[in-house]
């Protein structure tokens, strides 16, 4: 049986590891350092401010309204794909990246239980903190090692993940990401998943207001350049914050080369991408 070879410290990862009882393969590419230090700064983000860092948006740095944020988001972006399956309230459904489980919690009364997992066991108290098993009892938060997950395949009818992948240090975790939700799908399960779209504008439009006439002119990596400047927060001017982009063409493939059916479509906001599809039945 292989398991993921990157040794967390924690309590929480060490009891998520004894539980593993299903192959996990580790992506190439895919490096211990980074997923230390992915866990390492989400870590410190959730002990410092947690509503912060995983706020939508400024205002959302209370915590009425950073859950009622989640059921916004919920109803924008997420229901539609709920709503073609075949009675979801019957089914399970996965959130890679589930932070303090705002989605999952608006979420809640469409799946007969939601599983959401997260590279930081300091965010997964965090979650279990505000969404107590008595009030929210279909609601499973568990420690991940930020590249796989830790369940049978096709074990979900829905697998989603919305701001979480943007924030990857590598191209290669996105990518053993998507291979991982096409293996715990269930032939005919959906999927939505929001990705860095490189385009060399997106992720700087967001900062700075450039006018759009200048916008393919603004190469990737000085975006990127201008975040890490702009940004004053050393916790966001890191690429676990950041994250890195891909081209649309290879999103497509990566999607292709695991099996999935589907597409890559804007956001709202313009600034990343969706993953959008189903696994052939």
């Amino acid at each position: 049986m292989v398991q993921p070879s990157l040794r967390h410290d924690s309590e929480e990862y060490a009891m998520c590891r004894r539980q593993w009882s299903f192959r996990v393969n580790r992506r190439p590419g895919v490096s211990d350092s980074d997923l230390r230090r992915m866990r390492d700064e989400w870590d410190q983000r959730a002990k410092a401010r947690p509503l912060h860092y995983n706020s939508p948006s400024r205002q959302a740095g209370e915590e009425q309204i950073f859950f009622e944020y989640g059921r916004r988001h919920v109803e924008q972006e997420l229901l539609g794909e709920v709503q073609k399956l075949e009675r979801p309230e019957q089914k399970r459904a996965l959130e890679i990246g589930c932070g303090m489980g705002r989605l999952m919690r608006a979420l809640a009364p469409h799946f007969a239980s939601i599983d959401g997992v997260d590279v930081s066991p300091a965010m997964i108290k965090e979650a279990r903190s505000h969404n107590p098993s008595i009030e929210y009892p279909t609601l499973n938060f568990q420690a991940n090692d930020g590249s796989s997950l830790p369940f049978p395949d096709g074990r979900f009818a829905f697998v989603y993940s919305m701001g979480v992948l943007t924030h990857l240090p590598s191209r290669a975790i996105l990518e053993s990401y998507v291979v991982e939700t096409a293996r715990v799908l269930e032939p005919g399960g959906r999927f939505k998943l929001e990705v860095p779209v490189e385009s060399g504008w997106g992720r700087l439009s967001g900062v700075i207001p450039y006018p759009r006439a200048v916008k393919p002119f603004v190469p990737s990596f000085a975006s990127r350049l201008a975040l890490r400047i702009y940004k004053t927060d050393p916790l966001k001017r890191s690429d676990t914050y950041i994250g890195k982009g891909m081209f649309r063409y290879r999103l497509k493939r990566i999607m292709r080369d695991a099996g999935l059916e589907g597409a890559v479509a804007d956001t709202q906001q313009g600034r990343n991408g969706w993953l959008v599809g189903r696994k052939p039945a």
